[in-house]
């Protein structure tokens, strides 16, 4: 894949949103068995013959960075986009069967054409890039230490083998000194070589030859008795070296000389010859005769072939002088057994092949070839368990989970059966193999070879390696879960500091299962991480027991427990004891932790506290649950439901149960609407017209028509419309404020500053009881002519929602005597409802919310300093006497050097510079800067407490450009974190390192309850947790190289190191 890959498009042709979506007005269609070739820029010319062309996408592997063999095409016009689709579909190109299908609007994903028109960096070239740094990168001491050790023993171990083999031989390792003054040396020798000798300008000029010969003799130390003085004649001289050459080049040369002699041969000269050169040095098709030559001294043909490898004397190798029917003798000669012997031991020989690859050479590239298909078969079967516990338990099958295994029919010798139920994984992989070659040879090769052995009535595999059997399968699920843990540990352990979030939860067998969540931050990317690194069973819910628990976690994972700053928990007694709480004996291990109540625990509970606190609350939401259960309990009335919504809408109502976060605010949305779209998306209408019309028909029981009036009454109520926008103020304050707490990026200051600033609109609407019933007179306006339109047949009389609270009725409270008191109960009904309902409502939540959310104020007053929302007034008024003490004992311990008075003075620094620092951020911070976070709340399913999902925004910062992860951001990229502001970038860490809630536990115990449900109740400890973090750490899990697995399987036993791992 290359940047000339991708399509440019024009201008008017580009989208005008940052995120490519296909429009609704426009076609569509997909493209499967593409092609090799038949990329974009040749989709694009071929397709515009039926119409034009807005974008086209073909997905690339992030591992090859070649095409997946399928494509997207949008057209201009959906009606072009259904002829392509109806005319390709099925067209033959290129020895390959198109597939063509027009996708309708709802079925194209929003990200359909996210990257199709940018210029990317190919994969390859991208990771070559970051492999040559990492082989590139200095060394330490200690690193280097390794390497001369790891050195030795491989030096002993070569040395250990050639020994075994009768070889005497000292392997002599050379040092980097050694080997410098060596290179410098034979650079030295290579460059007087090429210098003029002092002898050369002595002498004449020679032929090449001549040269050549000479230079050979001086290298294979020829000694000879004719050795020629350099004040002789030219000629003299010319006549030794041809006599000596003669003597070597046509007489059988040593072994190390080979070369030399080749390079000599063959010799064929032209002139004063007894014979036809060219008839003896060619053979009739004029393919010249390499191995001939001719010695102009003893007039005589040599066959250099056979000089050097026949055993065996013949005319050619003591000199051919016979003329007559030379040519004949030539041919007869080229025929000849020790010829062509001689002739086949001279290809080898110049191809350098050994005895071990001319005996083996067949065999090892077959057994090559046999590893290379069996990591190929096991790289698929790991893409299976891949998708099938990341894909089809939650999506595939309706996020319910089936079982991953069959306990019976899953023999080898059985998979050929179609009418056998082999369980999930066995039946994909069945599926796989029909469109898979490789995959499908080696099904068909263990079915036969199981079958025959079974036919035997040999017990067992008999020695048959499947890849497919239920060991073989946990081995690859241990293998995963260990390189996820793996790659997890090191990225803590790169960071430095982390902080621990840990809950827990009763699983379908009811075992308690404890979620171990580490948060860090990535100093390269500047992201803050929470990652699932183990989910155990919890046999002792003690403070202590929960301690030791997280204690064996972490030091399974070789992390260290000091480094540890912080935890988070759900506030139970056993985790915030004084004496034997959790935190309490975390403490003494790890010194200076910081323990963080979960801010969205907290803000739950005094949700439901406020819920409960008069009697009209109360019935209010209870009201709510009832109506929910009400329809819901009986197909009767859930089928009348549907008849007053309406068939296309099919909107439910929701329970208002107090274990989901969301339950109440949507429940209470669903019912009452909102006042901002006009009470729209109100079901209240719905909910008294389904009632009625139980209540009146005869074919429901008496006691449901009674529920359903009781139900239908409360709801008409003036008291119950405000109670229930009393709530919906709060909620709309409270609301937002969960939901950002529930993100995992959120630093502690940041959910103070939210928990603060939604304190504060509290407040404000304290006492403003006024703007509720002007909401609720608007609210029983809309509902009385909605009602009116949607029951014109009824007697309004019985529909009629209250516009206003009943009088109350109270005698008079007679004085005793004596008393001179004048306290009465209050008369006027709205005044009543606004100091026993409205009042204790508001004085209650803002009440809890001041009480719960206590704790480590000095520490937090330090990190509020860091704050961006600050630096104003620090600029301003400097920083008080006291500030940054109390971070400083807690940084102390990751840097000796670290005081109070640097981090100061860098923070006034920093603070008086924000304003223009902050004007460099990314170009990503300002285009996403204004990005709304949106969550997805699913409440279908009845199994899953405290469900809720986001989707994620993929920025560093999801708030603003003034916040702490903008802080730490600059810092990095200017790289001002190790130089100029060294104190306070670690300042930055260890604040967006602490957890402000354990949320992340409470995600990972909504993914539990799909994975291990009543069909996988008997699901063992190591299996659950290997497919959790398979499930819920996909990112881990998408980056692993399948060679990394392969390895990892293939380690843990001989055979299968035998199967996959090929021999050096």
């Amino acid at each position: 894949m290359f940047r000339s890959d991708f399509i440019k498009l024009n201008k008017n042709e580009m989208p005008q949103e940052k995120t490519t979506k296909a429009s609704n007005d426009r076609g569509v269609i997909y493209l499967g068995h593409v092609p090799h070739g038949f990329y974009e820029n040749e989709m694009k010319h071929y397709f515009t013959q039926f119409g034009e062309i807005t974008n086209i996408n073909i997905p690339k592997s992030k591992k090859t960075g070649r095409a997946k063999g399928y494509a997207f095409v949008e057209f201009l016009y959906p009606e072009v986009a259904k002829v392509v689709a109806e005319t390709m579909n099925n067209y033959l190109m290129h020895k390959k069967i198109l597939v063509a299908k027009y996708l309708p609007p709802n079925q194209v994903k929003s990200n359909t054409f996210w990257h199709c028109n940018k210029n990317k960096i190919p994969l390859t070239i991208k990771n070559r890039s970051i492999q040559r740094k990492v082989m590139e990168r200095p060394l330490n001491s200690e690193q280097e230490k390794q390497s001369k050790v790891a050195l030795k023993k491989r030096i002993k171990s070569l040395q250990k083998k050639l020994k075994s083999k009768g070889i005497e031989y000292e392997v002599q390792h050379k040092g980097g000194a050694e080997k410098a003054r060596a290179k410098n040396k034979n650079l030295l020798l290579e460059s007087s070589a090429k210098c003029p000798k002092l002898t050369d300008m002595f002498k004449t000029k020679k032929t090449e030859i001549t040269d050549k010969i000479s230079k050979t003799e001086s290298l294979v130390l020829v000694e000879t008795e004719s050795s020629i003085d350099m004040v002789e004649t030219e000629s003299s001289e010319v006549f030794a070296v041809e006599k000596n050459t003669n003597i070597f080049f046509f007489s059988k040369p040593k072994s190390c000389n080979l070369d030399l002699f080749f390079e000599y041969h063959p010799k064929q000269p032209y002139e004063e010859l007894p014979f036809k050169p060219k008839k003896a040095y060619y053979r009739p098709d004029n393919t010249q005769r390499q191995w001939l030559s001719y010695n102009s001294i003893k007039k005589a043909l040599y066959c250099s072939v056979c000089l050097v490898f026949c055993p065996h004397s013949n005319a050619f190798t003591e000199g051919m002088v016979t003329w007559s029917h030379i040519y004949q003798r030539i041919e007869e000669h080229e025929n000849s057994k020790d010829h062509t012997d001689a002739a086949e031991a001279y290809f080898l020989n110049s191809t350098k092949k050994n005895i071990d690859f001319l005996l083996f050479s067949k065999q090892k590239s077959l057994r090559k070839e046999q590893i290379k298909q069996n990591r190929q078969i096991l790289e698929r079967i790991i893409d299976v368990i891949m998708i099938l516990h990341i894909h089809m338990i939650l999506k595939l099958i309706g996020k319910r989970g089936l079982s991953y295994r069959g306990n019976q029919c899953e023999s080898a010798c059985m998979l050929d059966s179609l009418s056998t139920d082999h369980g999930n994984f066995l039946d994909i992989l069945l599926l796989l193999g029909k469109y898979d070659i490789h995959l499908n040879d080696h099904l068909k090769t263990i079915i036969e070879k199981s079958k025959k052995a079974h036919e035997s009535g040999s017990k067992g595999r008999g020695g048959l390696i499947t890849f497919i059997s239920k060991n073989t399968l946990n081995v690859i699920i241990d293998s995963i879960s260990c390189i996820i843990k793996n790659k997890i540990s090191d990225a803590v352990r790169e960071a430095g500091m982390y902080s621990g979030e840990i809950d827990t939860t009763q699983d379908i067998s009811v075992m308690d299962q404890c979620a171990v969540v580490i948060r860090y931050v990535d100093k390269n990317c500047v992201k803050v991480n929470e990652k699932l690194i183990a989910l155990v069973e919890c046999s002792n819910s003690s403070g202590h027991g929960m301690f030791e628990l997280l204690q064996t976690v972490l030091k399974n994972n070789n992390l260290n427990l000091e480094m540890c700053i912080g935890n988070a928990t759900d506030g139970a007694a056993n985790m915030q004891g004084i004496y034997n709480g959790f935190t309490a004996w975390l403490e003494k291990f790890s010194p200076g932790q910081v323990h963080v109540w979960c801010y969205a625990h907290i803000l739950n509970l005094a949700i439901t506290d406020v819920t409960k606190c008069s009697l009209e609350a109360a019935s209010l939401f209870t009201l709510l649950n009832n109506a929910a259960v009400f329809f819901k309990e009986s197909h009767k009335r859930m089928s009348l439901w549907k008849n007053v919504v309406g068939e296309k809408e099919q909107r439910k109502l929701q329970n208002a149960g107090d274990t989901r976060w969301w339950a109440k605010e949507s429940a209470l949305n669903n019912i009452f609407g909102s006042p901002i779209d006009g009470f729209n998306s109100a079901m209240y209408v719905c909910v008294v017209s389904a009632l009625y019309k139980i209540e009146t028909s005869d074919k429901f029981s008496s006691d449901i028509r009674l529920k359903a009036k009781c139900l239908r009454t409360e709801f008409l109520k003036y008291s119950t419309v405000l109670t229930a926008f009393i709530y919906q103020r709060i909620f709309e304050i409270t609301g937002p404020l969960s939901k950002y707490l529930q993100t995992s990026i959120i630093d502690l200051i940041k959910s103070q500053e939210l928990v603060n600033d939604a304190l504060k609109r509290l407040i404000i609407i304290q006492r403003d009881c006024n703007g509720i019933q002007l909401v609720a007179k608007k609210f029983v306006k809309w509902a009385s002519t909605e009602l009116e339109n949607k029951l014109d047949e009824v007697d309004v009389d019985d529909l009629i929602v209250e516009d206003h609270l009943p009088e109350i009725r109270s005698r008079k409270r007679k004085l005793l005597p004596g008393e001179v008191s004048q306290d009465q109960p209050i008369v006027n009904a709205y005044q009543r409802f606004t100091v026993e309902v409205h009042n204790v409502i508001l004085d209650k939540i803002v009440c809890k919310i001041k009480e719960r959310f206590t704790g480590n104020e000095m520490l937090y007053s330090d990190l509020s300093c860091l704050s961006p929302i600050n630096f104003v007034d620090i600029t301003a008024n400097g920083l008080p006497s006291t500030a940054l003490n109390e971070l400083c004992k807690k940084l102390v311990i990751f840097d000796n050097r670290f005081n109070a008075t640097a981090l100061k003075s860098e923070l006034l620094n920093f603070a008086k510079n924000w304003d223009s620092l902050k004007k460099t951020l990314p170009e990503f911070y300002l285009e996403n800067k204004n990005t709304n976070i949106t969550f997805e709340n699913d409440g279908s399913s009845d199994e899953v407490e405290e469900c809720y999902t986001q989707n994620e925004i993929k920025t560093s910062c999801r708030f603003c450009m003034n916040c702490t992860i903008c802080c730490l951001h600059v810092l990095v990229k200017y790289n001002m974190y190790s130089s100029a502001y060294s104190n306070l970038g670690l300042a930055y860490i260890y604040l967006l390192t602490l957890p402000s809630t354990q949320v992340a536990c409470e995600r990972t115990f909504s993914t539990l309850k799909f994975i291990k449900n009543r069909l996988r109740s008997k699901l063992s400890e190591s299996k659950l947790e290997a497919f959790m973090l398979m499930s819920v750490e996909k990112e881990v899990l998408y980056n692993i190289d399948l060679d990394d697995i392969i390895n990892k399987v293939a380690s843990t036993s001989k055979t299968l190191t035998k199967e996959l791992i090929p021999r050096v």
